[in-house]
């Protein structure tokens, strides 16, 4: 996801993200999804929560689930939790 974010906003989320950065395999440990097909230059282990707005959503060809079409930042949301996101099933 690339747009929706302000100067201010990327810097904080650059900010918050950096003492996150993990290996694939405890990004794994801590629930996240990792087909063996997708290789990521970066791992974070799952704490900041964004909410986004997307164009569609779709069943993904390389995920067990979705993909977000066209998504855009809209905020931080400081008030959840990463276990509190919407899950595939509340979708």
């Amino acid at each position: 996801m690339g747009s929706g974010f302000s100067k201010e906003q990327l810097a904080s989320l650059a900010q918050q993200l950096r003492p996150l950065v993990c290996s694939r395999e405890e990004a794994g440990r801590q629930g996240v999804v990792l087909p063996r097909e997708v290789k990521m230059d970066v791992y974070f282990q799952p704490r900041v929560v964004l909410e986004v707005k997307a164009a569609s959503v779709s069943q993904s060809p390389l995920y067990q689930g979705v993909s977000l079409r066209f998504p855009r930042f809209l905020r931080f949301r400081e008030d959840k939790q990463a276990k509190d996101v919407t899950s595939l099933e509340d979708l």
